[in-house]
């Protein structure tokens, strides 16, 4: 499907949403508009190493100006929720950089009766940001794409997903996703690439101890330059819960990945168990631990261990996530396409409220990935942010961070330091 095609696909959706909901039509102008939030965030960033060079390393300062809007409702039988912003991007040196770039979200909830809902997301982004954030919906913030974008290209991706589930209980649901996930790089079309994705799943609770989950999907990827990828995929996962928020359960995985023209594809096995509890009043804990066989269609099969560590904080000024986890993962429809990996993983936030209009935080990440056939990456992010509210309509924010990575290839070795100053207005 072309970029063309998929706007052209979006328009008829939304067109179809608002045909079928009038009461989103002809409600009053004035309430629609009174949720309409425009802004400007004006934003100077420092970076020492602009390209990443391992040795050549080259600093700039980048102004940014960001007009954007936002929108947001909610009712009882529908929710919108849309930003958008664009920015005009100038590099005080390397101006051959300047461009302008696009980011925007929309999601909306539908209740078409007591038991449908239908859902659509759409993300959008264009940008030369050497590191994408994960476009996947996560429950974990400044969670990155492990491809790295070097070279400051622009790119653009665009993932359109819409879902509908059928409940027939109180906890007891029918769902089916669709994912079409379009990205693009200027400049150089051979990395092009683009998925299409589809899943169900059934969630049904014999009572309410005892549940169990079962999801089956299936995916093409579409690659300019390389091989396509047929991709099938199913888990299974057993909860018994034995208190208000507190369970255990037992998950099964099974992954295929078959490329068309070339003997690099690979299963994957994993089984795990785990518990979700709250330890106390603002503490939640979820451990789990399992295994994973990885076997290729050439080569040896190898196993690690899977595991999952989280614990989120909420005190009266203070909140904190740390999360310990490690496994496999993998990287496809990126700018880098690294496939399968083994990865441990260490992630810490904490964020501290010092006054009613000031909040700082810090924040620490550390990855190790071991990438098919014998790349070897150590990455390590360290932040410190602070934000003050100069009005009710206007906040000043400072982020200060160092990122390096370390790896068996000395050619994608870097260290970086940026410091970004930050003022938005909304109006």
């Amino acid at each position: 499907m072309s970029i063309k095609q998929h706007i052209h696909l979006k328009i008829i959706i939304l067109t179809l949403l608002f045909v079928s909901f009038p009461s989103l039509v002809y409600s009053s102008i004035k309430e629609i508009i009174s949720h309409f939030h425009p802004y400007v965030t004006l934003e100077e960033e420092y970076i020492d190493n602009l390209y990443l060079s391992p040795d050549d390393e080259q600093e700039d300062f980048i102004t940014t100006l960001y007009p954007g809007i936002n929108f947001s409702i909610s009712e009882t039988s529908y929710a919108v929720d849309m930003d958008y912003r664009v920015g005009f991007v100038n590099y005080a040196k390397e101006t051959d950089n300047n461009s302008i770039s696009h980011t925007g979200s929309f999601n909306t909830n539908l209740h078409l009766s007591d038991r449908i809902i239908f859902r659509l997301r759409d993300y959008v982004i264009r940008s030369q940001e050497p590191f994408e954030s994960d476009y996947a919906e996560s429950e974990q913030i400044d969670q990155y794409l492990s491809s790295i974008m070097r070279q400051r290209s622009t790119y653009t991706r665009n993932v359109f997903e819409p879902s509908m589930e059928y409940s027939f209980g109180p906890e007891d649901s029918l769902s089916l996703n669709y994912r079409n996930n379009i990205y693009r790089i200027q400049g150089d079309p051979s990395q092009d690439s683009e998925e299409n994705f589809i899943s169900t799943g059934l969630a049904f609770w014999f009572n309410i101890k005892n549940g169990i989950d079962i999801v089956y999907n299936y995916s093409i990827g579409d690659f300019r330059d390389s091989s396509d990828m047929i991709s099938h995929g199913a888990n299974g996962r057993y909860t018994y819960r034995f208190g208000p928020a507190s369970s255990i359960f037992i998950e099964y995985s099974y992954m295929n990945r078959d490329f068309k023209t070339s003997s690099e594809g690979y299963d994957v096995n994993s089984a795990s168990s785990g518990f979700e509890m709250d330890l106390m009043d603002g503490v939640t804990l979820n451990l789990s631990a399992g295994c994973f066989l990885h076997n290729p269609e050439q080569g040896q099969v190898t196993r690690g261990g899977v595991y999952n560590v989280v614990v989120d904080g909420y005190f009266e000024s203070i909140s904190c996530a740390v999360s310990l986890n490690g496994g496999y993962d993998e990287d496809y429809i990126s700018s880098e396409n690294l496939g399968f990996s083994r990865y441990h993983q260490a992630n810490a936030q904490i964020s501290y409220q010092l006054l009613e209009t000031l909040t700082t935080g810090i924040s620490c990440f550390f990855r190790k990935s071991d990438f098919d056939p014998d790349r070897k990456d150590r990455t390590l992010q360290l932040g410190w942010n602070l934000s003050y509210g100069l009005f009710q309509w206007a906040t000043i924010s400072m982020d200060i961070s160092h990122r390096e990575n370390n790896s068996n290839d000395d050619t994608i070795d870097y260290k970086e330091n940026r410091g970004i100053l930050r003022l938005t207005v909304q109006f």
